[in-house]
This record gives C-alpha cells, structure tokens and sequence, in this order.
C-alpha cells in the first residue's frame, strides 16, 4: 500500500508548514487591517454594524491572489511560494466566512436591502478585484496577456521549481 506522502504529495510536511505559517500572518494582518479605526470609518457604509473591513479586506486579498497567480504561472517559483502565499497567507487574510456571518447578521436583522448588496457586492468585488491583479501584473511586468488556448491550469507546487 503506498504511503500517504506518496498518494498525496500536497502532504508533504514543509508544504503543510509554509501554508501553517502563511496562514497564521494572514490572519495576524486581517485582524490588524479590520481592527484599524481610520479603515473602519472610511469605509463605513452603515450597514448595522457590520465590517465593512470585511469587504475591503476580501477585495485586496483577491487582488493580491490575482498577481500570484499571474506570476507563478509564467515564472517559475520556489515550490513553496504558492502554498506559502496563497493557500496560507491569502487564505488567512481573506475571510469569506466572517462575509457568510455578517451577511446572515444582516438578514436576520431586518436588513434585507443592506444584505442582499453585501451578498453581491462581496463575491463581484472579489473577482473583478482578482481581474484586475492578473491585468496588473501582466502590464507591470510587460507580458502579453496569454490567448484563451494559453489558459490552463495552475501547476502543482512540485512543478513550479524548487529553487
């Protein structure tokens, strides 16, 4: 019967290591970013108390997961830099269970109108947000943007390099 670590290569001690230690400094920043009172009275929307931080936490992190993904798409990259930054830190940093949370503190509330554009607002935000990192960091790094037969999977972080 072949060991766990062979079927399930993702398992791999340092990869579950840099997702535990990305993770843990993404939530360290999402709690300082949603805790910092000028964010927080900024983006208030009044939406009965709930976090509009959220939202704008959501939308960076999204933006942010757009630039890796353009990145370690085209470049080759530490094995460790995708789960490290992207599962774990991004992951940590992100918090779409807060929004599912807020959202349900909203409707049963009362405040349907304020729920309903929150459901939609998030998710919208988040991918257009994520859009946007992918045209950023092509246009910051000068490549063209690949053609829809280019498009394709993400690699594995066995084959992103292990330098």
């Amino acid at each position: 019967m072949p060991s766990a670590r062979r079927r399930y290569p993702s398992l791999a001690g340092d990869i579950l290591a840099a997702i535990a230690a990305g993770g843990a400094l993404g939530a360290v920043a999402r709690y300082a970013v949603a805790s910092w009172d000028g964010l927080t009275r900024a983006v208030d929307v009044g939406w009965g108390g709930v976090s509009d931080a959220v939202l704008i936490v959501n939308a960076v992190g999204s933006f942010l997961m757009g630039l890796l993904v353009c990145f370690v798409v085209r470049r080759p990259a530490h094995r460790l830099l995708r789960p490290f930054l992207g599962t774990g830190f991004l992951g940590g940093f992100t918090t779409f269970s807060t929004f599912a949370y807020d959202t349900r503190a909203l409707w049963t509330s009362g405040e349907s109108l304020a729920a309903a554009s929150y459901l939609v607002l998030t998710p919208v935000s988040a991918i257009g947000a994520c859009w946007l990192g992918v045209q950023a960091m092509h246009r910051i790094l000068g490549w063209p943007l690949p053609r829809e037969d280019e498009a394709g999977d993400l690699p594995t972080p066995a084959e992103e390099g292990t330098a």
